[in-house]
């Protein structure tokens, strides 16, 4: 079951920033999460370790890390937001929606 939604939100002066987020869960694989679209995906309960960044004129910029607890049947929102200037990190926040709801 899915219990973490991803989303990936910029300021609105950064009309230019076109590209997907890059995240990867635990050093894995990396997915994209779109602007303003979220992205669910299913984690083990435990420690997880979440890198993000996105892409901009050749490199990864704003990257940002974070550590999120997953306890068991909890649901979960991560949202990255770019920052100010591309050099610098982004911010990663991390909160509970509740009780994952079974789904008929």
């Amino acid at each position: 079951m899915r219990n973490v939604v991803f989303y990936f939100e910029k300021l609105p002066m950064q009309w230019m920033l076109k590209s997907d987020a890059n995240c990867a869960v635990d050093n894995s694989g990396v997915f994209q999460i779109p602007l303003k679209t979220p992205v669910e995906i299913g984690l083990v309960p435990g420690w997880h370790y979440l890198q993000m960044s996105f892409p901009y004129m050749g490199r990864n910029c704003g990257a940002a890390t974070a550590q999120i607890y997953i306890e068991p049947g909890m649901r979960y929102q991560v949202v990255y937001t770019s920052p100010v200037v591309v050099s610098s990190p982004g911010t990663i926040a991390v909160s509970v929606l509740g009780p994952l709801v079974p789904q008929a």
